[in-house]
């Protein structure tokens, strides 16, 4: 009988023991957190007005500016964005585009990739009559950005606050560069300019000042050394001048009307003809804020 009684007591431990393990791997288990993908959510509100929420958000190749399309809740956000900016003056919306520190910049005349990409989706919004006056444009790095692949998933921030200007912002921007032309200089014969890191930093405060400041326009005056015959000159600084327009236009989204172009040739020159060093200077496009 006690040789029974050991068999049982053991048959009961294995099976006691057999129930914990499967007790712990399928019953008694505590519940795993919910993992939320938040590059999948764009909720967006102004205050305690939700303005949208989806589970998507503006996307973008890994250093590139122009957002992709074909995203048809991300449209329908973009668009109840711009009526909610449209039906409320008295509102404006901050962009900040999104970007990590191992992509590249190829947009030439804004700092670094986090404003081309607000900037982008900044025109994307104009385009549906959305006053600029009303757009402000930041950039943030990430340092882990929301990559499937090469397409960045969540390329912006939305943030609607109070529609005001800067007005410091703007006082220095006047001071620093008002009347004062910003030199973009060329190689012999090219129609491309030289851009450098303050020439991006200009830009970005000239961008910000023409938004906010709707009187205000630009000078675009084209200048060559003195190489070559006087009316193909005249004609080379001409064209600089309009490929220079036609780059702020298409990299900032200055409205061709807004920019005055000249072509003044060799007759303008800023150091003599007399060294290579002098002449590149005088190879240039004077970008003048009025």
């Amino acid at each position: 009988m006690a040789k029974y009684f050991w068999i049982f007591f053991i048959l009961l431990l294995i099976w006691m023991f057999i129930g914990y393990l499967l007790c712990k791997k399928f019953i008694c288990s505590p519940a795993l957190p919910i993992v939320t993908d938040t590059c999948a959510v764009w909720d967006v509100d102004d205050g305690n007005k939700d303005i949208f929420d989806i589970n998507n958000n503006v996307h973008f190749q890994r250093s590139r500016y122009n957002h992709l399309i074909s995203y048809t809740n991300v449209n329908d956000a973009i668009t109840t964005a711009a009526n909610y900016l449209k039906n409320n003056t008295n509102r404006a919306l901050t962009i900040t585009g999104l970007y990590d520190t191992l992509e590249t910049n190829p947009h030439n005349l804004l700092p670094n990739l986090g404003l081309a990409r607000a900037d982008d989706v900044k025109s994307w919004l104009e385009s549906q009559q959305v006053s600029s006056t009303q757009i402000n444009i930041n950039s943030k790095i990430v340092d882990r950005a929301c990559y499937k692949g090469d397409t960045l998933r969540r390329g912006v921030e939305f943030a609607f606050g109070e529609a005001k200007s800067d007005d410091a912002r703007l006082a220095a921007i006047k001071d620093r560069l008002f009347g004062k032309p910003i030199m973009l200089y060329f190689n012999t014969g090219s129609d491309v300019p030289n851009i450098t890191a303050q020439h991006r930093q200009d830009f970005a405060d000239l961008f910000y000042y023409l938004d906010q400041v709707p009187g205000a326009s630009l000078d675009v005056d084209g200048h060559t050394d003195n190489v070559g015959g006087l009316n193909a000159n005249v004609t080379l600084s001409q064209n600089r001048a309009d490929d220079v327009r036609n780059y702020i236009t298409t990299n900032g989204g200055v409205p061709t009307a807004r920019m005055n172009t000249n072509g003044f040739g060799p007759n303008s020159p800023i150091a003599p003809n007399d060294t290579p060093a002098n002449k590149a200077l005088n190879r240039r496009v004077e970008v003048t804020l009025k």
